[in-house]
């Protein structure tokens, strides 16, 4: 081959490398994103109530970080957080608290593995159970919506019916 050849032959070499690596770049900008959002759980939440919620109560992830911590709004009968999954093992865990009536506390869990079944959980503790019903509800996926609902029971009313 003389040198006229030589270099036909590198330079479509050269743009055959130039091509694939376009090609190997723009693959993953698409797919990176997507692998992170993987392997990262999320959980947007939300608490209502009938009766205002109060401050003062404590919240822990021990699994994760917090995108925005829990704020309570609308003069108390709401209550919103976002949590996010550490990148690398992915998973979330954790629970918020709040003070309710005359300062009883109610805890809020939930759980948001890289792998499994999303859960939630609620604390109320034996006195509690009789002054408020509390459920929750969790999506499944990665990008889970938890909800909560807070609602004091009307004992005057359920005495006299």
């Amino acid at each position: 081959m003389n040198k006229a050849g030589v270099i036909e032959f590198m330079n479509k070499r050269a743009t055959q490398l130039a091509m694939l690596s376009v090609v190997f770049v723009g693959m993953m900008l698409f797919l990176a994103p997507s692998l992170i959002e993987e392997a990262q759980a999320r959980i947007t939440a939300s608490v209502t109530s009938d009766k205002p919620m109060k401050g003062g109560a404590s919240d822990r992830l021990y699994s994760g970080v917090w995108v925005d911590a829990p704020v309570i709004h609308d003069g108390g009968l709401t209550m919103s957080w976002i949590s996010a999954g550490e990148i690398g093992d992915g998973n979330e865990k954790g629970w918020v608290g709040v003070y309710i009536g005359n300062w009883d506390k109610i805890g809020m869990g939930f759980e948001n593995p890289a792998k499994g079944e999303n859960t939630c959980y609620i604390n109320n503790s034996n006195s509690n159970q009789e002054i408020y019903d509390v459920s929750c509800t969790i999506t499944q996926g990665n990008f889970a919506k938890v909800t909560y609902e807070i609602h004091t029971k009307d004992k005057i009313h359920t005495k006299h019916k």
